[in-house]
């Protein structure tokens, strides 16, 4: 799961995650607004899940760790091909 979520901060977000610690600020690393967006759409997605809307906070996608625990909460195991 922490490679596909890296894979789509890349595509969606350009931000290159392929190194970065699970605990690195993904604001820091350049996440926007916008970005973060798409990057929720593309969770939703691949995972096939749903975000409520209190997840929908700064917090959700702070780090890669912190949103592989919001995809684990949501029932999330494996991506869609």
């Amino acid at each position: 799961m922490t490679e596909q979520i890296r894979q789509i901060l890349t595509q969606s977000a350009g931000i290159p995650a392929e190194d970065l610690p699970l605990d690195a600020d993904l604001y820091q690393a350049g996440l926007k607004s916008l970005a973060t967006v798409r990057v929720m759409m593309a969770l939703e997605s691949t995972f096939q899940v749903e975000f409520s809307s209190e997840l929908l906070g700064r917090d959700t996608f702070a780090t890669i760790g912190r949103i592989e625990q919001v995809m684990r909460q949501l029932g999330a195991s494996h991506a869609t091909v």
